[in-house]
């Protein structure tokens, strides 16, 4: 089984972290869908176009940015896809990054996985 990540990013600075991260979601994403806003920085559309597995869709509108992410994500050869806002993921895997590994895992036994948020969460990213 393999799973492909569908994500959507307005990145604002976080390119660094992004890089940090990257080699542990080469380790476990099929690809990386990454659908970014028209008036996204050109560098760093660049920078993610240069990573592996990284494929990138700048859309026409901001509010596809989903549906997007996951059309794409629907024509890799993955099993499954994970969605999630990369920056939110970030966030996971650099905080948590066992509980991210334990979904990964979850999602690949499953039809459908929703994971809820706890209050802590809505109160610090609404």
């Amino acid at each position: 089984m393999s799973v492909t990540l569908a994500c959507t990013w307005r990145p604002r600075g976080e390119m660094s972290r992004f890089q940090e991260i990257r080699p542990q979601l080469e380790l476990v994403y099929e690809d990386v869908i990454v659908s970014v806003p028209p008036d996204v920085n050109l560098d760093d559309v660049r920078t993610l176009e240069e990573q592996p597995k990284v494929f990138v869709v700048v859309t026409p509108d901001w509010s596809w940015g989903r549906h997007l992410a996951l059309q794409q994500s629907l024509e890799t050869s993955a099993s499954h896809v994970h969605y999630a806002d990369l920056d939110r993921l970030l966030h996971w895997v650099e905080t948590k990054p066992l509980e991210w590994q334990r979904t990964l895992e979850a999602i690949q036994k499953t039809d459908c996985l929703i994971i809820g948020r706890t209050e802590k969460a809505f109160r610090t990213h609404p």
